[in-house]
């Protein structure tokens, strides 16, 4: 049994719905992953503060509170402090790290100081390429990469970028992981958009797609991320006939709306590997996506658009309507959550590579 603790500071809304902060992707692969690994070992993760105990346990693992997220003077100062703290706390053997922030730099230093190994997990392609890097606090996430002594890719894009950039090999390739559920029986006709109000999400192209599409149904789950554009483009779709618009669903409910949905559109402007494409595969929906296409998988499980909105148009509306293809793509989409996405199969290589890790370090200190 190996003391493992996760960093994932926004990942506590998971382990408590009564919480309504927002989280993303990258806070729902750590939870899948922290669920399966804690049957084995002894899962800790670190969270931010929400106004939650310092200490609660969900299932089998720990969580504990660390800093709050609130931008002031005082919380960037006591930052660095209160994260050392909580992850003593937690007496890791191995710490994995999942995010875009200064925490990552701040934990690749713990993990320095006190000679254990530091595993990051690459969530969006932009943390391979670099655009997070700028200022004080991207230059203690860069730090935090460069030396982290394994890097997990969940694309061929990342892995590859990665490789580039930083001249280094300590990287493997892991696919987003889900617990797989028995594909439903029936569908409703309508197309599916979840995602957060970020600026590269493109809510907006949703509105207009189902402007350009008004005799069939839209369902748009869209968060709270971003409060200006969450208004304006919630503004749009109620005004919208077609489009049914959610502000949120819970975590442990939003399967249910894949499940039934006939088609998944994605308007981003880029991902890493999109949490809601493993959702819609699980469910044996169809995607359609503008400008995402994580390991060249659209061609199989959907349709990828290459950035034209009129084909997005285009292949929305045939699967919508088409049911030859739509069977032929609902078969290779599941048929594709089975091959890459298990995670009880995924979690037998992650497993592997925490024990190799730790391993290799244990002969680095010698």
């Amino acid at each position: 049994m190996t003391r493992i603790t996760f960093v994932s500071l926004k990942a506590y809304p998971l382990f408590n719905p009564k919480c309504n902060e927002t989280f993303g992707g990258s806070e729902v692969q750590v939870s899948n992953y922290a669920k399966e690994l804690s049957k084995k070992h002894k899962v800790s993760i670190i969270v931010a503060d929400f106004g939650q105990k310092s200490v609660e346990k969900h299932g089998g693992i720990t969580i504990v509170k660390s800093y709050s997220l609130k931008k002031t003077p005082l919380n960037y100062l006591k930052a660095p402090l209160v994260l050392e703290k909580a992850i003593k706390r937690t007496k890791p053997e191995i710490i994995i790290c999942r995010a875009k922030g200064p925490e990552v730099g701040l934990c690749a230093a713990y993990a320095r100081i006190k000679k254990i190994p530091l595993i990051y997990m690459i969530a969006h392609d932009g943390d391979a390429r670099g655009d997070f890097f700028k200022g004080i606090l991207g230059k203690l996430f860069k730090y935090g990469i460069k030396n982290a002594d394994h890097i997990i890719a969940q694309n061929n894009y990342q892995y590859k970028t990665y490789i580039k950039r930083f001249k280094k090999n300590n990287i493997s390739l892991l696919d987003a992981s889900y617990p797989l559920t028995p594909p439903p029986k029936r569908k409703e006709n309508y197309a599916l958009w979840v995602g957060r109000s970020d600026h590269w999400k493109r809510p907006d192209l949703l509105i207009k797609l189902a402007k350009a599409l008004p005799e069939h149904k839209f369902v748009m789950i869209m968060p709270k991320s971003d409060e200006k554009i969450w208004t304006r483009e919630r503004r749009k779709a109620l005004s919208t006939q077609n489009i049914k618009f959610i502000e949120k669903v819970p975590f442990a409910k939003i399967q249910k709306y894949f499940n039934k949905a006939r088609v998944l559109v994605s308007t981003s402007e880029s991902e890493g590997y999109p949490n809601v494409f493993v959702q819609a595969c699980i469910a044996g929906t169809p995607i359609v996506s503008l400008k995402a296409n994580p390991n060249n998988a659209l061609e199989k499980i959907g349709f990828f658009c290459k950035g034209e909105f009129k084909t997005l148009v285009k292949k929305t509306r045939l699967l919508l309507e088409d049911d030859k293809r739509w069977r032929e793509k609902s078969r290779k989409a599941r048929e594709h959550a089975e091959k890459k996405h298990d995670i009880k199969k995924n979690i037998l290589k992650l497993d592997k590579i925490i024990e190799k890790t730790i391993i290799e370090k244990e002969k680095n200190n010698k």
